[in-house]
């Protein structure tokens, strides 16, 4: 099963009538437009730009105009000389189907509706390919244990797109300005990336799944992501990843960790802002996430606190995907183009609550899973800035005379969801001293954070602002004796 972020992709493809998917290759003539290495090791058409002496290398003696290339055999290198390959606008510039240790190098491709398909083929290599001006530029569907290095991909709807795929290597490629999806990978295990350039992208890099190996990847900090350092952390616990620890983040995931606070960080410009998958018991704080499609997605998560944050102008502000017991608040989701806050497939028992969702295109979609919407009378529950209800009465049942700041009527999120206490202005966060991590709560998690940062000045690598408590650029004993003074004081 496709996630649903891919559908966008396929959607719009076929909206501009130039995807296919799986590219079918049938037995045509050699005036149809496409030329063929056979699996006898011919070339079909023999007057095609295509060299060979040996049936094994395979060498490009001229430019090839309105036709697309076919490999049906296994053990060859196809080497492009520089030479380019240009379609009219439909099919695949090159297909493999089925091929196992096919290397093409130094081609470059344009003009097709995918660059270079890979269906079910592996030990193959891609080198030092230009694919530029596709619908698409390179997909892999079903294939493994392929190369793909020192690729130059640019101006698609996408750049290199990875489905059901596994054991690939994507090495040293620069995948710039394709117009939706720079590096996707979905439902694909095992992959490594390393020293990959992404760059000018919508959505620079993301990766989608429906169970725990389709998101174990190995992805470096070498990978950029606008000239900033990627990090995929994996099965890890007790990480802190603040502005000041890590002070340039081009993308952030986090897949079966535990215990993991992200802090005061710009997430911005990728397919996912901030990715948490099978990670639990974490802490999202103060962060801002922008111009990604989803702002944040938590994916088969539980036990998270999301505190403070801000998503803003990203397609869909906040995603739940198989998520269950965690504490949404105070977090603002304004202006997103597509969705503010999706609870998708069988999310439940989150509390959502005190965050103000402001001018979404769609402020909400929900299942039919129970969630918990708002904190209660009279704490409320969230400011839905399309909520055209009145406060002319109040108290528990809404009953009462007199207005408190609470609308009248409940919110309706979706089948068996409503925020019954909707506020009628955004909620306001206040924050406490010794609230470390920004959660609304000062309790052990805080004082944690504190004794991490103890002995600590600005400029050493274990200082905290944040629990710089009484503003004298020493945390010390001072700054614990506030703490122990609000501990177990709340916001929320």
């Amino acid at each position: 099963m496709k996630r649903k972020l891919v559908s966008v992709v396929t959607l719009t493809l076929l909206l501009v009538g130039m995807f296919t998917a799986v590219f079918s290759i049938q037995e045509v003539k050699a005036d149809s437009g496409t030329i063929y290495i056979r699996a006898d090791g011919s070339i079909d058409p023999s007057t095609a730009p295509i060299s060979t002496i040996d049936n094994v290398t395979y060498t490009f003696t001229g430019d090839i105009i309105n036709d697309s290339i076919v490999i049906e055999r296994d053990n060859i290198v196809v080497d492009g000389a520089g030479y380019t390959v240009t379609g009219s606008g439909s099919g695949n510039g090159t297909t493999l189907i089925g091929r196992s240790n096919v290397t093409v190098s130094n081609l470059t491709i344009e003009n097709f509706s995918v660059g270079i398909s890979f269906e079910s083929s592996s030990n193959c290599i891609l080198s030092g390919n230009n694919v530029t001006n596709n619908a698409g530029g390179i997909l892999l569907d079903g294939s493994s244990n392929n190369t793909l290095s020192g690729n130059y991909v640019a101006r698609h709807l996408y750049g290199i797109m990875l489905v059901s795929s596994s054991g690939n290597t994507l090495l040293g490629n620069n995948v710039t300005a394709n117009s939706l999806f720079g590096v996707l990978l979905d439902g694909s295990s095992n992959n490594t990336l390393s020293g990959n350039v992404m760059r000018s992208n919508l959505w620079n890099f993301g990766v989608l799944g429906n169970v725990l190996s389709d998101y174990l990847e190995s992805v470096d900090a070498s990978n950029l992501v606008d000239d900033k350092p990627a990090y995929y952390f994996v099965n890890q616990s007790e990480l802190v990843v603040t502005a000041y620890a890590y002070p340039e983040v081009g993308y952030l995931g986090f897949v079966n960790c535990g215990n993991v606070t992200v802090q005061g960080l710009n997430l911005t410009g990728n397919s996912q802002g901030l990715m948490l998958a099978f990670t639990n018991d974490s802490r999202i704080t103060g962060n801002n996430a922008a111009n990604n499609f989803n702002g944040i997605e938590l994916d088969f998560c539980s036990g998270n606190a999301l505190f403070g944050n801000n998503f803003t102008h990203n397609a869909v502000g906040i995603e739940l995907y198989s998520a269950f017991n965690n504490t949404l608040s105070g977090n603002n989701v304004t202006a997103n183009s597509m969705i503010g806050i999706a609870v998708d497939l069988n999310s439940s028992d989150n509390r959502i609550f005190h965050n103000n969702f402001l001018g979404n295109t769609r402020q909400v979609t929900s299942n039919s899973y129970s969630n918990t919407w708002d904190d209660g009378y009279p704490s409320g529950g969230n400011y839905w800035s399309d909520y055209n209800g009145t406060d002319v009465y109040k108290g528990l049942y809404q009953n009462e005379t007199g207005s408190d700041g609470i609308g009248d009527t409940p919110y309706s999120v979706g089948t068996s969801n409503t925020d019954r206490y909707p506020l009628m202005k955004p909620y306001r966060l206040i924050s406490l001293l010794g609230d470390i991590n920004l959660d609304g709560t000062v309790d052990i998690s805080d004082a944690i954070l504190a004794a991490r940062a103890f002995g600590s000045k600005p400029g050493d690598p274990n200082w905290n602002s944040l629990a710089d408590l009484n503003h004298d650029n020493v945390i010390d004993i001072f700054d614990f004796i506030i703490l122990a003074g609000n501990f177990g004081k709340t916001t929320i």
